[in-house]
């Protein structure tokens, strides 16, 4: 649903260099009511404030956006010190917690630090004022310091927010961008070479959205044209006079000697801080009387200039710093009004620019190819001429501004309804499940626990680990995920996402992160070191995102039960669900004997779960299906089944291109022990098979279920052996050596409190001496467990 108010929010309001996204607004706000409607016309999206950061220095307004300055909300002083007295009052906490990951961030830049931190300062007045409304939606321009800020309003009230990024901000510094996006609606585009940017800075599951930024064509009278054979050439060009634009080079291509280039007349539209330096180039180079600098004009001039244009150069260039053209919307313009044009290759520019189509492309910093596409364009009249009517239709079919806003309007609709923003801190209602079952212990006071800690700390510290994995030679340890959430769950088998991504990075950090394939090839070979690889177990849908956000392609193998895929969630969910909503204290369970078990508290609850699920565990399969239902019946409880709890065949597909190995964990997930042959040999080849119907590729590795020690055997391995699998894996802990049975891989279990500090913070060294360290080291022989 739409929100029931969007407020925009941008460094500054309102630039001349950035008319373009006013003119966003425009339309938005004219959705459906005709181009034109202007601000207030009470038709199209619910626009309501347009939030800046800091004053403009732009003198020269357009049109478009003097309709809108009475929208403008800029905090002043005391506007800032009572936002973040409020910040510091009712939210502490999400404050806190803002200023350390933006000072984690921005870390390598002192500079930016200190202008991320006063952008953040601003920020909390706007969260201020965002905090006493509901139904609001925050759209930032650029992904700098305008979505930081509108990050920041979302993390202190709750509200929603997206972006739309346009050049620098992806190309120069992403610091702490993809933290920034997490949290975002969606994330826009504008081109397709910027959507494949943000894929790979983001991840392939990140909601990235292509829409161009449009012009409205209505304002641009066409009138297609060729260069004059005769006399002068009126060239222009409508860029701020930064490095990147590439006008030094455009001067410069005016000195190569040439029947065209002789002839041209050089107006430059726009301002900045290079002005004086190329004045000066113009005079070195003899041009100076062929070149017109006129400075910030307001669009009705940049309108009859388009019009009288002969050519239209857009020399732009990669600067010093990384800053460089996303899609000018100057080049939209120059379309649009039929004016043969040349640009560079670079960026998305080639996207409008479609080189012999809608114009010329030439090498970024190079006058020469610069000179040659003019004379080209001289040459060929009737190439022009045909180049300026396809740039007209070009910008009319992708670029026409009413088009954009539509596509983005589209995108708002689908906005989740936000919540109402707390004014202070909101207490939070656990479901009745999440209270069901006891919460987590207290650690601190366990001794035990402080001892494995403080090895942990003195083995990674201070050399041990690295003694003990050298001595024990080449090895692989396979990490086992099941779960991903910050639901808290009665199994243990579930870590947060900010977890696993923490873990992944440590590994990463140290360039031990292998896929399985490539961990196994180094035993094999018996390369030198230990290797990390991820596995993960079943195939629920939190899985998606969180092997996303490691980025293409990502190191994984997942192994799905295949008949779960698209269907019902595994029984123990099913099993904990109905416990926790039994509306009985006690029930008898004929598996557990007469013996009444109780449920009148989260510790006998949780007692409750672990004996019906080692005991369902020991039921023939045969049997189990009936088994499980006595169970349910006697519990009680009316629980509708988990929707949407795993992945779907499509999810699985496109896991599968982003690089997950794709396993097989048998089609219901039964203890294989516990069947007969048939079965046994059925749900083996009934998963492999499923898998490469559905991707077209047979799996090459098995995942036992549960697998435990007495969960399979012979049978078993001789099976997965007949299917033509090359591994299998266990859940019996270990690492792997050269000599492991490849189809009884070791692996070690991995949930929230597995490497989780007596202090209550997920421990690096605990993570690593307690899988490949001296922690483990000990507890191989029997000395001080973690578990």
């Amino acid at each position: 649903m739409t929100p029931t108010r969007i407020d925009y929010l941008v460094s500054r309001f309102p630039r001349t260099s950035e008319t373009f996204i006013v003119r966003e607004i425009d339309a938005l706000a004219s959705a459906g009511a005709g181009a034109g409607a202007g601000a207030g016309a009470g038709a199209g999206a619910p626009i309501g404030t347009i939030r800046s950061l800091f004053a403009s220095p732009d003198t020269t307004v357009h049109p478009v956006a003097a309709r809108w300055s009475g929208r403008a909300c800029r905090p002043g002083a005391r506007d800032v010190a009572a936002g973040l007295g409020w910040a510091l009052r009712h939210r502490p906490g999400p404050l806190a917690r803002l200023l350390g990951e933006v000072a984690v961030d921005f870390r390598r830049s002192p500079a930016l630090l200190v202008r991320a931190l006063a952008a953040l300062v601003v920020a909390t007045a706007h969260a201020r004022d965002l905090s006493r409304t509901s139904g609001v939606h925050v759209h930032a321009h650029y992904a700098t310091f305008p979505l930081l800020a509108a990050w920041a309003c979302h993390r202190l009230t709750g509200v929603t927010y997206s972006v739309t990024t346009h050049a620098h901000d992806i190309y120069v510094d992403t610091s702490g961008l993809a933290r920034r996006c997490a949290g975002a609606q969606f994330v826009v585009a504008i081109s397709r070479h910027n959507q494949d940017l943000l894929r790979n800075l983001l991840g392939p599951a990140a909601p990235i959205e292509l829409v161009h930024c449009g012009i409205d064509t209505t304002g641009y009278e066409f009138r297609p044209r060729r260069l004059p054979a005769t006399g002068p050439i009126r060239a222009l060009c409508v860029a701020s006079l930064q490095e990147y634009k590439g006008h030094r080079h455009l001067l410069q291509a005016m000195a190569v000697a040439g029947p065209a280039t002789a002839r041209l007349e050089l107006d430059l539209i726009g301002d900045g801080p290079l002005r004086g330096e190329l004045s000066a180039l113009a005079g070195e180079l003899g041009i100076a009387d062929r070149v017109r600098f006129r400075g910030s004009c307001p669009e009705s001039e940049v309108a009859a200039a388009l019009a009288a244009a002969d050519l239209f150069v857009l020399p732009s260039m990669m600067a010093a710093d990384g800053q460089m053209e996303g899609l000018p919307v100057a080049l939209m313009e120059s379309l649009a009004s039929g004016v043969p044009t040349v640009s560079t290759r670079l960026s998305g520019i080639g996207e409008i620019v479609v080189d012999g189509h809608t114009g010329l492309l030439c090498e970024p910093g190079d006058p020469a190819d610069l000179a040659g596409a003019v004379e080209k364009l001289a040459a060929d009249p009737g190439a022009t001429l045909r180049m300026s009517r396809a740039g007209r239709e070009l910008v009319e079919e992708q670029f026409e501004l009413r088009r954009s806003a539509a596509a983005l309007l589209g995108l708002l609709d689908r906005v989740d309804p936000p919540a109402a923003a707390p004014a202070g801190p909101a207490p939070t209602e656990p479901s009745p499940a999440a209270d069901a079952f006891p919460s987590r212990d207290a650690q601190w006071r366990r001794p035990r626990l402080w001892v494995v800690y403080l090895l942990a700390l003195g083995g990674h510290y201070l050399g041990v680990d690295e003694l003990v994995r050298r001595r024990q030679g080449p090895g692989l340890v396979v990490l086992m995920f099941h779960r991903f959430s910050e639901v808290p769950d009665p199994h243990p088998i579930t870590v947060t996402p900010r977890t696993f991504r923490r873990m992944a990075a440590w590994c990463r950090d140290r360039a031990l992160l292998v896929d399985l394939d490539s961990g196994l090839r180094a035993l094999d070979e018996g390369r030198a070191g230990t290797r990390y690889a991820i596995t993960v177990d079943d195939g629920y849908h939190d899985n998606l995102q969180a092997l996303a956000a490691l980025g293409a392609p990502v190191p994984a193998t997942l192994y799905v039960t295949t008949g779960h895929i698209g269907g019902a969630t595994l029984w123990p969910y099913a099993l904990s669900d109905a416990i926790a909503h039994s509306p009985h204290d006690s029930v008898v369970v004929e598996l557990l004997g007469p013996e009444a078990v109780l449920l009148d508290s989260p510790a006998a609850r949780q007692q409750a779960l672990e004996r019906l699920v080692a005991v369902l565990k020991s039921v023939p399969f045969a049997r189990f299906d009936a088994a499980l239902a006595e169970v349910l019946a006697a519990l009680g409880a009316d629980v509708p089944g988990r929707v949407g709890d795993m992945l779907s065949w499509d999810d699985v597909r496109r896991l599968h291109r982003w690089g997950v190995e794709i396993g097989a964990h048998t089609v219901h997930h039964p203890i294989l022990a516990n069947a007969d042959d048939a079965t046994a040999e059925a749900e083996i080849v009934g998963s492999r098979d499923r898998i490469a119907s559905e991707l077209g590729g047979r799996p090459w590795h098995f995942a036992y279920p549960n697998g435990g020690p007495t969960d399979f055997g012979g049978r078993e391995v001789a099976t997965v052996v007949a299917a033509g699998f090359s591994s299998a894996v266990t859940t019996i802990e270990g690492i792997n050596r050269p000599d492991t049975d490849r189809f009884r891989l070791l692996r070690f279990n991995v949930h929230e409190d597995r490497f989780r500090a007596p202090t209550g913070l997920q421990s690096r060294a605990l993570f690593f001496s307690s899988t490949s360290g001296l922690v483990w080291w000990l507890q191989s022989r029997g000395g001080p467990d973690s578990r």
